[in-house]
């Protein structure tokens, strides 16, 4: 893994087989998943059975009742809180697209009295940034962590020392980790709309507010379609989680009317997938021939948060 601060974030590249696999870049000037916050409740919705909660945000958080501590969540929510409260909670996530945040009430009663006279959105807790990359990667975390600089060093150390991970970690002579197998190249071409293939062809991604449609194309003079296609079904898996895209997705592989092949871009795809930590549900070809599939959120898209990408 690949560690290093850009412009105001925190990058965590996972190498596998000598090129980017995975990605995970976390803001660190702002509140992430995991972070404890002062909140004001701001609305009560008794249909939804949930509170607004002003946390400091452009928008307002969502919080269930079922997410309120055991001593209230068995209330009417308006029972349970009132408008103006100020209370603790927990960042579950910060909003993506046009979702806003969620936030849950489950937390040590001694918190609750840090909130009293502190404005809405001031942090009481935040989780270590590094220790957070280090765990989302799960069983796929790496056997060595190349980190910028000495003070990296020993937060990685420790980093890795609290999730259980047994990696030497070392720091790049040039202080740029992210030079290393081309990962800031790649990072780079993530943000592009169109990713040549190797061997030929080249994927297009096209974002939509509905789902992201991928198109796989040959290129002029391809002979294997089906090689191209079982190459595509990597890549493609790849790019998505460089990418950080979710939800919906759709792609055009290349000619697969007949059922031999598109049961190999499926096995091919399947595989390709195996890995990813946001976990993928694949629903196969349907009636147009397109392949369907989904991906869990979790955290923004690369195209969103990397320093630079909308300039």
């Amino acid at each position: 893994m690949l560690i290093e601060r850009v412009d105001g974030v925190l990058a965590a590249a996972l190498i596998r087989g000598g090129a980017l696999d995975d990605l995970l870049v976390q803001p660190e000037d702002a509140a992430g998943p995991g972070s404890v916050l002062v909140g004001r409740v701001s609305r009560i919705e008794t249909g939804m059975a949930a509170a607004f909660v002003d946390v400091g945000m452009a928008r307002h958080a969502l919080l269930r009742a079922r997410d309120l501590d055991r001593a209230l969540r068995d209330r009417p929510i308006d029972r349970a809180l009132h408008e103006g409260q100020m209370l603790a909670v927990q960042l579950v996530h910060p909003g993506y697209d046009d979702k806003g945040p969620r936030v849950i009430a489950r937390l040590d009663p001694a918190l609750a009295g840090e909130a009293a006279g502190k404005a809405a959105g001031t942090p009481l807790r935040r989780p270590d940034n590094l220790a957070a990359a280090l765990a989302a990667f799960g069983p796929a975390a790496p056997a060595a962590i190349v980190v910028a600089d000495p003070v990296m060093r020993l937060q990685a150390e420790r980093a890795a020392a609290a999730t259980g991970l047994d990696a030497a970690v070392e720091v790049d002579r040039d202080g740029r980790p992210l030079e290393r197998c081309d990962a800031r190249g790649a990072i780079a071409g993530a943000l592009d709309r169109e990713v040549p293939l190797a061997g030929g062809g080249r994927l297009t991604f096209d974002p939509t507010r509905a789902l992201m449609a991928v198109d796989v194309d040959a290129g002029a003079g391809a002979r294997d379609l089906a090689a191209c296609n079982r190459a595509a079904a990597g890549a493609i898996a790849r790019q998505l989680r460089i990418r950080n895209s979710a939800g919906v997705i759709v792609i055009d592989f290349i000619d697969v009317a007949d059922p031999g092949q598109r049961q190999a871009v499926e096995t091919a795809l399947r595989a390709a997938v195996a890995p990813d930590r946001a976990g993928c549900s694949l629903a196969g070809f349907g009636p147009l021939g397109l392949y369907e599939m989904t991906r869990r959120r979790r955290g923004a898209a690369l195209a969103d948060c990397w320093p630079g990408a909308h300039a």
